[in-house]
């Protein structure tokens, strides 16, 4: 995905890469041609024969010239230049004759000087040259998810403000039927258990006689009545706590466990973005130091590889290219999911108050006005109307995730969720600091047990070993074991296609070493293999 082949990298071709970019600047160099920064306008260069693998370097041996030795005449002793040779230092004129000797050595030595100076220069064009492009590519990277983040971070805290305001209209609500509930109980309890017999009110106990018998029977009927009403309250509140307040507290409850879920994700996920923010600065700023190295042309205390630290800083704008997305679907979901479980419940409610009013109608005879208003109440509509694409996001925003989409047509709450989970990032295409990528397999030492691997060379003659089976271009990571190839022989079988890389690190005492087993799937592979390797020594 952030690798594409080119030339000089694919697998089944003869490099044509870092190589041929050293020889020609080399050449160049000696035989004075233009380099692109010299050559004049409109210039192009002379082709260059490609010399073969094995073919020596093409360096010209000065050849020595004989010189006779001639007799030279003898002067005074009381010469004046006579007496001033006797007070020249004695090792004067040895020094004289070494530099002589070095300079009639320097023409080939100036062609080697000029050759490594060709090859470090190349290395350094070209590690400047993917410095600027990672830089260009990473500062694209960092704009868009600086944007990804603006949206995405709206969305949710809009959509966050406006759930908290509606939990505390849902909870108002249920208290109001919860207190509703409680307080008809007790007052049912009361009519029907507590409360005095008015029938009883004017009953002379000694005489055991009922003083105003008309006015006592109407007291009881009103004892009859009360009971009655009792039992009705009592009715009217079973029914609002088992058929509105028990139905719109499990919607609500599900609603809050289902939000509570993804906004704790995108709470995880936030977390997780700022370590991996962390990580990047750290990873940056050994990268940049390593880069600076590579190009001030400073000897190290330890050498490193450049290309594996900055596949180690791709990989880390990849987690995070990750991580928004992740991010992004949980904000998507957690957009759609609130729309989803507001309708529910605010469903749940509107049917609740249209049974509790019937109800009490129906119990009590009294008719509300409420009624016919629930009825034309449409939840999915208003709920969309706070909720929608225009409530959450401005203009502006809707016109950046149109232009990212590439649909003409205004943005839906789809188009945005679809940014949200799967914006696209420039892939990595640069390869400057590769030389060469080899696909074998590597012996893990179980049973000589050979498994898939990727080797990849490059310009600071490290070996990058990646022993998962995906392409280390299309998945940038760091590698999982490198080889210093400037410490490094190779011992191999033909007939097996067997190449014994091995390494020696120096030590206080003795020398230490690793060995390295691959298998290369064909034995033109190899032997390119074996010419970048002993090309080295």
């Amino acid at each position: 995905f952030f690798f594409q082949a080119e030339d000089g990298i694919r697998d089944a071709q003869e490099s044509r890469g870092l190589g041929d970019v050293y020889k020609r600047q080399y050449q160049r160099r000696v035989h004075g041609e233009h380099t692109t920064e010299e050559r004049p306008q409109g210039e192009q260069p002379a082709p260059i024969a490609e010399p073969a693998p094995n073919a020596a370097p093409n360096v010209q041996e000065v050849p020595q010239q004989a010189v006779q030795e001639q007799p030279a005449a003898q002067p005074h002793p009381e010469d004046p230049k006579v007496q001033e040779e006797e007070k020249k230092d004695p090792d004067e004129d040895l020094v004289s004759e070494e530099t002589k000797q070095g300079d009639e050595q320097k023409p080939a030595e100036q062609d080697l000087s000029l050759a490594a100076q060709a090859i470090r220069d190349a290395i350094v064009e070209r590690k400047k040259m993917s410095d600027n492009y990672f830089r260009e590519w990473d500062k694209k990277v960092v704009e868009l998810l600086s944007v990804h983040y603006q949206i995405f971070e709206k969305v949710s805290s809009r959509i966050e403000v406006h759930w908290e305001q509606t939990n505390e209209g849902v909870d108002r609500v249920l208290k109001f039927l919860r207190d509703k509930v409680a307080h008809d109980t007790v007052y049912a309890k009361y009519l029907t258990e507590s409360v005095p017999l008015l029938s009883k009110a004017f009953y002379d106990t000694d005489n055991k006689v009922t003083l105003y018998e008309t006015f006592s029977k109407g007291l009881r009927e009103s004892d009859e009545y009360h009971n009655k009403l009792g039992k009705a309250i009592a009715g009217f509140a079973t029914f609002v706590e088992t058929g509105v307040v028990k139905e719109v507290t499990g919607v609500t409850e599900t609603a809050k466990a289902r939000v509570k879920t993804l906004m704790d994700r995108i709470s995880y996920w936030k977390a997780e973005t700022l370590k991996i923010k962390s990580q990047n600065e750290r990873v940056s700023h050994k990268y940049n130091k390593v880069y600076q190295i590579g190009v001030q042309g400073v000897k190290p205390k330890k050498r490193e590889d450049l290309l594996n630290w900055l596949l180690e800083a791709i990989r880390q704008n990849v987690l995070l290219v990750s991580i928004h997305r992740l991010i992004g679907k949980e904000t998507a979901a957690l957009w759609s999911t609130v729309i989803e479980v507001e309708t529910q419940r605010m469903e749940a409610l509107r049917k609740g108050f249209i049974s509790y009013f019937k109800k009490y109608k129906e119990i009590f005879g009294t008719d509300c006005l409420a009624v016919p208003l629930l009825e034309t109440f449409v939840p999915q509509t208003d709920v969309e109307k706070y909720l929608g694409l225009t409530a959450i996001l401005e203009e502006t925003e809707l016109e950046y995730i149109k232009k990212m989409t590439s649909n003409p047509e205004p943005p839906t709450l789809k188009d945005v969720s679809v940014f949200l989970e799967n914006f696209e990032v420039e892939p990595f295409n640069e390869q400057h600091l590769l030389r060469r990528v080899f696909h074998v397999q590597r012996d893990h030492g179980i049973l000589k047990s050979f498994r898939d691997c990727w080797l990849v060379l490059t310009v600071d003659e490290f070996l990058l070993i990646f022993d998962e089976a995906k392409d280390p271009r299309l998945e940038p990571r760091k590698s999982d074991s490198q080889v210093d190839l400037t410490r490094t022989t190779a011992q191999f079988r033909a007939d097996s296609l067997v190449v014994t890389i091995i390494e020696t690190t120096p030590g206080l005492i003795i020398d230490g070493s690793r060995r390295i087993p691959v298998k290369f799937p064909r034995k033109d592979e190899m032997d390119e293999f074996l010419y970048y390797i002993n090309r080295q020594k």
